[in-house]
């Protein structure tokens, strides 16, 4: 083996290590971190943090009635309401099977409440749930509003 495959070598080896990382601190099903990431996300940023702790009411309901595709549908639309609940620096974490923590890289408490009153309202206005479950089962759903996450 000549020094340009090694070389070559190494590099394919570098780039499997560096994907190998990124899984590792995934969550696979949201793309969001995983409870390893979480480690990730506190190295040296515990001056200025806020976290908002969710554990999703009623999941059981989605994964029992409709199957655990619809389930993870719901973790998935969950992650990414998440993402979009501030227009703060944050970062979003799969901590378990239906919780999720929200880290917010800020002291100010007006900013934090206000994150966690639009993940409410997003909550109550997420209609597009209902539409993305009867799209994936091809049939109209309505869910009754005690089972709403």
């Amino acid at each position: 083996m000549d020094y340009i495959e090694r070389m070559e070598a190494q590099m394919m080896i570098e780039k499997a290590n560096d994907r190998l990382k990124i899984m590792a601190v995934k969550d696979q099903l949201t793309g969001i971190y995983n409870r390893q990431g979480l480690n990730e996300i506190f190295k040296g940023k515990f001056d200025q943090i806020a976290v908002i702790y969710a554990d999703l009411d009623n999941f059981k309901y989605y994964n029992d009635t409709f199957g655990h595709e619809v389930g993870d549908l719901v973790l998935v639309q969950f992650a990414k309401l998440l993402g979009t609940a501030t227009a703060e620096k944050a970062d979003t974490v799969r901590y378990g099977g239906d919780e999720f923590l929200l880290i917010m890289y800020t002291e100010d408490k007006t900013l934090v409440e206000e994150a966690v009153r639009n993940i409410y309202h997003k909550l109550e206005n997420f209609t597009e749930l209902e539409e993305e479950i009867s799209r994936k089962l091809g049939y109209s759903v309505e869910i009754p509003e005690e089972k709403k996450l």
